[in-house]
């Protein structure tokens, strides 16, 4: 006897079992009726031999069996049974939790590595830039100071026959700072804005370009500027000697300062002071404060929680005022 076959119904789906060596006729799928195989015969006249019934073997149907699509079949929910039933599929799904686990794990102590790397690079540059700013800051009080020692007087700006500011005290500290031959190229009877002296703008001293302010010191900017105003060291219209002009003290009288918005540094142009008004504008390039150079030549850095009336006492240089203790 032959092996069972099994057919798929074409309307509903369903899989049907025969045996090929005792079909006779059309066989029909017992869900919807459809015929599967061959066509509906009609029933023949036979002899007395053929009306016994052939009878199958006890473990073959002769009839057509339903047999239930896998998908139609409701699925049971793996329990704990399951877990002690088949202890090898339990133990793969906990070592999936576990190793799904450690990466995530890992993933979380790269990522904090990764940021306290990111803040630690940024904390070391942030360091390198304020002591190369103390440097130059250091450059500009120490080329003050031996401006002074030949002149006995304060570097100033530059003025014209009539007194109108021309250059800006940065190029009168050029000869003092290894630069002489930048200094003779400029035209001292012209403004800082004529044709000739803004062709030597770009080429600005290291020593008042900003570290970390690469695009505008190329375009010849400069954070360090004085401040200009009544009882300054910058006075407009003042030749002050040193150390003479500077009552307070060189070591309480602030000389340069890092200002928070950009000059050229050929043009006469400084912190505004006002005693009366709101103070400039400072710093703002680390955090906590700011750097400044003092007229003895050291450079500090002033703090953010310094008071006002410190700052301005700072300022002046002949205001008899008393730095507080924050400074």
């Amino acid at each position: 006897m032959s092996e069972p076959r099994t057919i798929q119904c074409r309307v509903c789906q369903r899989s049907v079992s025969y045996f090929e060596d005792l079909l006779e006729g059309a066989l029909s799928c017992p869900g919807c009726g459809e015929v599967l195989i061959g066509q509906p015969q009609r029933p023949r006249e036979r002899g007395p031999e053929a009306s016994q019934a052939v009878q199958p073997p006890d473990d073959r149907p002769l009839r057509a069996e339903l047999v239930e699509p896998e998908r139609d079949r409701p699925r049971r929910r793996y329990d704990d049974d399951d877990a002690r039933r088949y202890p090898e599929e339990s133990g793969s799904k906990t070592w999936i939790w576990i190793v799904g686990g450690v990466s995530a794990a890992a993933l979380v102590v790269v990522a904090l590595g990764v940021f306290a790397y990111v803040l630690a690079v940024r904390k070391v540059r942030q360091a390198a830039a304020r002591m190369s700013t103390q440097n130059n800051l250091k450059q500009i009080a120490l080329a003050t100071a031996n401006y002074s020692d030949g002149t006995n007087l304060m570097p100033a700006n530059i003025l014209a026959a009539d007194g109108k500011p021309l250059l800006s005290w940065r190029v009168a500290l050029l000869r003092n700072m290894e630069h002489e031959h930048l200094y003779r190229q400029f035209h001292l009877n012209e403004p800082w804005d004529s044709p000739h002296n803004m062709s030597l703008l770009r080429q600005m001293p290291r020593a008042y370009a900003m570290p970390g302010k690469e695009k505008e010191a190329s375009e010849g900017l400069t954070y360090f500027q004085g401040f200009a105003g009544p009882g300054t060291v910058f006075e407009p219209g003042q030749k002050l000697s040193y150390p003479g002009s500077i009552a307070d003290g060189t070591s309480n009288t602030i000389l340069v300062a890092e200002a928070a918005e950009p000059v050229p540094w050929t043009k006469p142009e400084d912190l505004p002071f006002d005693p009366n008004g709101p103070l400039p504008r400072l710093g703002g390039h680390f955090s906590g404060g700011f750097n400044v150079a003092l007229c003895d030549g050291s450079v500090r850095f002033i703090s953010d929680k310094t008071s006002e009336e410190t700052l301005r006492a700072a300022i002046t240089r002949n205001g008899g005022d008393v730095l507080g203790s924050d400074w």
